[in-house]
């Protein structure tokens, strides 16, 4: 059996992160421009995905600009998130279907900032405009990666291959960058099982050398429909020293290679 690489689906649109800093506050807050154009409802799933599990920022409110995002599919915009009182939205031409919208930027900023009235340090809250009050903006500083991955399907779309690579914790010795890290492995795990649609996943931590499982690295487990309580749909290639105490799907498939696996997934009928 071969296994080709996998590739996300492409998108029409592109994402630019920007953070405004409040005057006389410690507060940013990351404003997230949509540019381009939803050609599909793949698209559509893909923005949305982004925006609830693949943006990681640790500030409890977030600005997303569709001012110049065009929506070819006249699907209104429904994010449905747990925590959507944290999205507010500039409209642009979406039909949104959500709290709290704005028609422009400077709306949705001066929303935010009645919002954030606490953290004003001298007590006063600001009302932005385009001449005396301007906002301030920062560019987002650049996150340092450590952990990459490759993702492989079978000609089928039935079988998918997982497998994680580097470090954890980073060289960067910063928490804050293990953290993010951590979210976009869970992140990009999830994003594989949702668009390739595959029934079984394997995933190999051979080329991922990490000191323990913790609060951030907490196991390797699909949080995707029911993957993750079902070892029919998951097995790991790990290697002899792993330890499988916890941090694994119980009752597993464990295999030490990849041929391994894909002769026994295949004489078991499991594939």
């Amino acid at each position: 059996m071969e296994l080709e690489k996998y590739t996300i689906p492409k998108t029409n649109f592109t994402i630019n992160i920007i953070y405004w800093k409040l005057t006389k506050s410690d507060a940013f807050i990351p404003i997230i421009n949509i540019i381009g154009r939803i050609d599909s409802i793949v698209e559509m799933e893909l923005l949305k995905f982004y925006l609830n599990e693949e943006l990681y920022d640790n500030t409890y409110y977030r600005i997303i600009n569709f001012s110049a995002l065009q929506n070819k599919t006249n699907h209104p915009f429904r994010l449905k998130n747990i925590y959507e009182d944290r999205f507010i939205f500039v409209k642009g031409n979406l039909i949104i279907e959500e709290n709290h919208v704005f028609d422009t930027e400077l709306d949705a900023l001066n929303y935010c900032s009645e919002l954030l009235k606490k953290t004003y340090n001298d007590g006063k809250v600001r009302i932005y405009d385009n001449e005396h009050h301007k906002p301030k903006f920062i560019k987002a500083l650049d996150h340092t990666h450590f952990i990459s991955f490759e993702m492989k399907l079978d000609k089928e779309n039935k079988l998918g291959y997982f497998k994680i690579l580097g470090n954890y914790p980073g060289s960067t010795n910063d928490l804050d960058d293990d953290i993010l890290e951590t979210k976009r492995l869970y992140a990009n795990l999830n994003k594989f099982l949702k668009f390739s649609a595959v029934e079984h996943i394997i995933i190999d931590i051979t080329d991922f050398k990490y000191q323990y499982l913790d609060k951030y690295l907490q196991d390797f487990i699909p949080r995707y429909e029911d993957f993750d309580n079902n070892p029919i749909k998951v097995s790991y290639i790990i290697n002899k020293d792993t330890d499988i105490t916890y941090g694994f799907v119980k009752n597993s498939k464990l295999f030490f290679n990849l041929d391994s696996a894909l002769k026994s997934l295949k004489r078991n009928n499991t594939l």
